[in-house]
């Protein structure tokens, strides 16, 4: 794990003292452009949670009263002259006169930005729903060592992550009645000192938007950024908002030694910036993480899961290493899906037996045995009965307890577990989440 280096706490510029608080972003004199018709008004801009994060605007009313609809439209924010695309939900005018004060509310589609796109030193990021990690103190302890800090680092670039405030008691909230928090500030900066534009921080944002994502095991954003100088005069901002999902208990590899962050980052950023390991990655890590979420229940997870299993296959085995050629994966090309999902795990030295029952795994093994399956003929053959809705197939179904189906979810995703930190360099500790008995328990990457 990368030092700490000897920095001062780091303060968020927005915060959530409770769960799904709204976070006031602007206020002043706005204008709205929707074809032939502008529009100004004093306004508000608000980031909104609801059933996901939205950037929110209010204008009470607008000179001159005109020809305004529910549509798309332009938004600007007049002081400083930032603007991005809206869209015109509700337009109101007061007493119902068709002369009278004219009023509009809505949302951004995408971000605002605020200010000019000058060279920052660095970026300060707030990071959504994130786990509450404790990082165990070394011996001896240096004076501004604080264990909800971490500081990881890959190719060229550093990230420091500290907690909120009051954090225990933001995920207290959060675990009894679910929502969005802003749990931890972080800043991005380059390990070199030097500078860099806005269109370089943003691919690095778009990288963590997965690897937190993955780390977590669901929709896990940065958002909201802020610029600043070395002096920490603040240059711009960036009001990006991202899907993100809802506090939920979900099962993930992450230990709770949080220090693995420094082994797993470079190994994944080194691969994001390759594009073609990058269109991969964003992929494989969205199926994994809606996986991890059951989208489409027990049965779609599945699907989604071999889905994810197929597409590394392919890549790793005939473009990245070269194993197999790509008729392989052609139709007519001979080889089954579970043949290539076998050579995958073998490439990465894993086993391919379905193993014992565990705490975890409680029907597959048995019935994977009365039907002499390993493990990849045992995940092909679920998802060939979910996804081919034949009469035969319909009858093996009903022949594959929920249990077995649950058990064929977990085995799936220990694979994706592995596959992906192995390929991100990654041997240390983590949750195997086919064999943990309680929360903590952990081993090191096989």
């Amino acid at each position: 794990m990368a030092p700490n280096p000897p920095i001062p706490n780091l303060t968020p510029v927005y915060v959530t003292p409770t769960p799904d608080a709204p976070i006031p972003l602007a206020t002043g004199r706005f204008a709205i452009q929707q074809g032939s018709y502008t529009g100004e008004g004093d306004g508000t801009l608000t980031l909104v949670w609801a059933s996901q994060p939205r950037l929110r605007f209010y204008i009470p009313s607008l000179d001159p009263v005109g020809l305004l609809s529910a549509g798309k439209a332009v938004l600007r924010h007049l002081a400083s002259n930032a603007e991005g695309v809206a869209q015109v939900t509700t337009t109101q005018h007061s007493q119902g006169q068709p002369d009278s004060d004219l009023g509009a509310q809505g949302h951004l589609t995408r971000n605002m930005i605020m200010g000019a796109d000058q060279p920052a030193d660095h970026v300060i990021f707030h990071l959504v729903n994130f786990w509450n990690y404790v990082n165990p103190c070394p011996n001896p302890t240096p004076p501004e060592y604080y264990v909800h800090r971490l500081v990881f680092e890959g190719a060229g670039w550093r990230v420091t992550l500290q907690a909120v405030e009051k954090v225990r008691d933001l995920v207290r909230d959060l675990d009894a009645d679910s929502g969005y928090a802003i749990t931890h500030a972080g800043k991005v900066e380059r390990v070199d000192g030097s500078s860099f534009p806005r269109s370089q921080a943003q691919e690095l944002f778009s990288a963590l938007y997965y690897f937190f994502s993955f780390v977590r095991g669901f929709w896990c954003p940065s958002i909201l950024y802020v610029a600043r100088d070395a002096v920490g005069t603040e240059l711009w901002q960036d009001w990006t908002v991202l899907p993100v999902t809802p506090w939920t208990k979900v099962l993930s590899w992450f230990p709770s030694d949080p220090g693995c962050l420094a082994t797993v980052f470079p190994g994944f950023l080194r691969l994001w910036q390759n594009p073609d390991w990058q269109d991969i990655l964003r992929v494989v890590i969205h199926w994994y993480v809606e996986t991890n979420l059951q989208a489409g229940a027990i049965e779609g997870a599945i699907i989604l899961c071999q889905n994810a299993l197929e597409r590394l296959a392919y890549y790793v085995l005939v473009h990245d290493r070269h194993v197999l050629p790509e008729t392989a994966f052609q139709q007519g090309g001979g080889m089954t899906a579970a043949h290539r999902l076998r050579l995958l795990f073998t490439e990465f030295g894993l086993p391919l037996d379905v193993g014992p029952n565990t705490v975890r795994i409680t029907n597959l093994p048995a019935l994977a045995a009365s039907r002499k399956w390993d493990a990849p003929q045992a995940l092909v053959n679920l998802r060939n009965c979910i996804i081919h809705p034949d009469q035969h197939n319909n009858q093996r179904l009903q022949n594959y307890p929920i249990p077995a189906r649950t058990d064929a979810w977990i085995i799936g995703l220990w694979y994706l577990d592995v596959i992906l930190l192995k390929l991100f360099g990654h041997t240390g500790c983590y949750v195997n989440r086919r064999s943990c008995r309680f929360e903590g328990e952990v081993e090191s990457v096989p």
